[in-house]
Order: structure tokens, then sequence, then C-alpha cells
């Protein structure tokens, strides 16, 4: 009888909102990924090896690389559940202002 192997790390299931743009560059650097590799690459293992890269910089990368791209990514105006007042939905097509 085969035994289960249990994962040395426990993972857990989170959220993250992104926007369109980021869902393509995701899935884009997954493909790219699988490519290279010659089997599936998952979203998920881009972005745990993405957050292990930024880690693996340490302070002085996050401060004064990744803290410009973080300021771009919040002026846009995007949080959790929508957007910032005053910061300016962005319009749908078609879609007119309401006064």
């Amino acid at each position: 009888m085969a035994k289960r192997i249990q994962s040395q790390s426990k993972r857990e299931i989170i959220a993250v909102a992104l926007t369109a743009e980021n869902t393509a560059i995701l899935e884009r650097l997954a493909q790219d990924a699988s490519d290279l590799a010659g089997w599936t690459i998952s979203t998920s293992a881009i972005l745990r090896g993405l957050i292990r890269f930024a880690d693996r910089q340490g302070p002085q990368w996050a401060r004064t690389h990744l803290q410009k791209i973080v300021e771009e990514e919040t002026s846009r105006g995007f949080t959790w559940g929508g957007y910032r007042k005053g910061a300016g939905r962005p319009r749908k097509e078609g879609q007119a202002h309401k006064e």
C-alpha cells in the first residue's frame, strides 16, 4: 500500500485582486516558464517564485526597486474591494459619465 506524502509546508489559500493587465502578464509568465520547462507551470507557482525572488533580494533592493513598482500600482487607485475614493474608476468603453 502506498503512503501519502504530506507537503513539508502547508499552503494557505488567499485571494488576490488583479487587473486584467496583471492577469495577462501572470498568464504569459506561466506560459513562458511552461514552454521552457516542458511541463505546465501554474500561475500560483509563478507568484510563489516572484515572492521568493523578492525576498532573496534583501531590504535594499526592495527599497530601491520594489517600492517604486508598488507606488505605481497603488497610485492607479485600485484597492481591495474597488477603487480609492477620488482616484476615479476607469469607465468601460461606451459608458457615459454620471453627473
